[in-house]
């Protein structure tokens, strides 16, 4: 009965601080008004991981953590939460700095501080979860007698994996319950070392090594009264057996530990797909604007036109082309221009690199009229779409419909939003970022309206980086007046032509006349 043993030196260990976990309530400043306020503050913005330090330091040029009251009062309306009527006084008095001049009379430093501790763990990181005793007490009565041969070999079992794999059980179900806030989602006393079944099924980190029955054996040996399984009761338990077990070999006898990347599989179609590899390089060649044969030319000084594909291989990594060019789309180059003794023909390979720069055999027609490259010349390498069904495109159209009304309506400007997130002006920004500036400017967006625009405008082939400039010349376009002053703008200047009628100073000019064969007589 070592396992009896086991829990019942723990039970003795832990009955002076037994204790019996609550649901963790919001953290509060004080039990006032204020308090209140913050914890409503606190619920809205951690469901939108709301930041609200950045709404302050524009106005703190010295980084002191103080600003005036104004300016306090100015931020708090920025971040999109509605106050009743005398809450933002209420604040401001309960962090007025006592004694400060009229500049710097809010510490809006403390406020955010305040606010962001529901993001953090009050109870510590390594902080000790108390178990109530029916914790204990429930192991000894759901177990029987002829069953707990059983759960010691399960114990050892699992006790050996998490020592050999190095996991750490109680990590692995601590995110159910570390949330300082009150959700629905988290059912159990929050650090209370406490988890439902299903979410002790779903997560049991050797799934690979028990079956579903025996899992389901563990579950109910450290079940509580209420249905939860005690995982911190397990990982103690399985923490005491694994001391006691034999050494390990030494590491010259083991196999080497692999960590391989397993990378999730993704069922997106990009346009890079369709895609050849003559045409995203063409395209990142005209944006670059580089040369390919004159660094060719310096591996051939016999001027062959040939080299060989390590030479290749150089000159993209000269020019920074590798980036833009996978395994198979390098092979697949070199197979296409290799001669049959494995030279490279770089000559030819350069004359369809360079199409959007010549026109071969212009000479021989010079009234063709040749256009410059642009931006559609250089899209395909510098962006890389989601391919979408007509349906998805018909939604996102009427969603741009309904955007570009309530725009329109409410005179919302959009790109000095997003470009308070985008502090390096790239013209993307997170999906997360879009949705909160959605919500900051009243266009409060579903999650699967954000979804849906998110498979428009994320352009780098990725499901992260949003492009805010093309979202908003579509919502948002401009009028024609200003398209028109834009276009003048941007045409070359044209010199003023002076008046026909009339000199600088607005008198008339005179016509110039000419008088032959008069001669004027005195």
């Amino acid at each position: 009965a070592r396992i009896s043993r086991c829990v019942a030196g723990r039970w003795e260990g832990q009955r002076g601080r037994i204790g019996r976990c609550t649901r963790a309530a919001l953290i509060m400043p004080d039990s006032g008004g204020a308090g209140k306020i913050l914890a409503r503050i606190q619920s809205f913005v951690l469901p939108r991981r709301i930041r609200v330090r950045e709404y302050f330091v524009d106005f703190d040029g010295h980084r002191s953590g103080q600003c005036s009251a104004a300016q306090f009062r100015r931020a708090l309306d920025r971040f999109g939460m509605t106050f009743l009527p005398g809450e933002i006084e209420e604040l401001v008095q309960h962090y007025r700095v006592p004694g400060a001049a009229l500049s710097v009379e809010s510490n809006y430093a403390a406020f955010c501080l305040d606010v962001d501790k529901v993001f953090a763990d009050t109870m510590g990181v390594g902080a000790l979860a108390t178990f109530s005793e029916s914790a204990y007490a429930a192991l000894a009565t759901r177990v029987p007698g002829t069953h707990v041969d059983r759960l010691h070999v399960l114990l050892e079992r699992l006790a050996m994996l998490a020592k050999t794999r190095g996991v750490v059980f109680k990590s692995c179900y601590a995110d159910f319950e570390r949330a300082p806030t009150l959700t629905p989602a988290r059912i159990t006393p929050r650090q209370a070392g406490k988890v439902t079944r299903s979410q002790f099924v779903r997560l049991f980190p050797f799934a690979d090594r028990f079956n579903t029955e025996e899992i389901g054996f563990l579950a109910q040996a450290f079940a509580t009264e209420n249905g939860d399984v005690h995982y911190q009761a397990i990982h103690d338990t399985i923490a005491e057996i694994g001391a006691n077990l034999p050494p390990q070999p030494s590491p010259a006898d083991q196999p080497f530990a692999r960590s391989d990347l397993v990378l999730k599989h993704d069922m997106t179609e990009w346009t890079h797909s369709r895609l050849t590899p003559m045409d995203k390089l063409r395209s990142k060649v005209v944006e670059k604007r580089v040369r390919l044969f004159d660094h060719f030319q310096d591996f051939d000084a016999l001027r062959k036109g040939t080299c060989t594909v390590g030479q290749v291989k150089t000159v993209f990594t000269i020019m920074d082309l590798t980036k833009v060019l996978s395994k198979e789309d390098f092979e697949y180059i070199t197979h296409r221009f290799c001669r049959a003794d494995g030279m490279f023909n770089y000559r030819d390979f350069c004359s369809e690199a360079d199409k959007d720069f010549t026109t071969p055999g212009l000479e021989k027609n010079p009234l063709m009229s040749v256009t410059l490259p642009g931006p559609f010349t250089t899209s395909p390498g510098r962006r890389n779409r989601m391919a979408l069904p007509e349906t998805e495109v018909l939604a996102i159209d009427r969603l741009h419909d309904r955007i570009c009304s309530k725009v329109k309506k409410q005179r919302v400007l959009l790109m000095p939003a997003f470009q308070d997130m985008d502090k390096t002006r790239r013209g993307h920004i997170t999906v997360s970022q879009f949705a909160r500036c959605m919500v900051q400017l009243n266009l409060g967006l579903s999650d699967g309206e954000v979804d849906l625009l998110r498979t428009a405008y994320c352009d780098l082939g990725n499901h992260t980086d949003f492009n805010y400039v093309e979202f908003v010349q579509r919502v948002d376009p401009p009028s024609e007046m200003l398209r028109a002053a834009e276009a003048k703008r941007a045409s070359p200047r044209v010199a003023d032509v002076p008046p026909k009628y009339f000199d600088a100073y607005g008198t008339v000019r005179p016509i110039e006349r000419s008088f032959q064969g008069t001669a004027l007589v005195a």
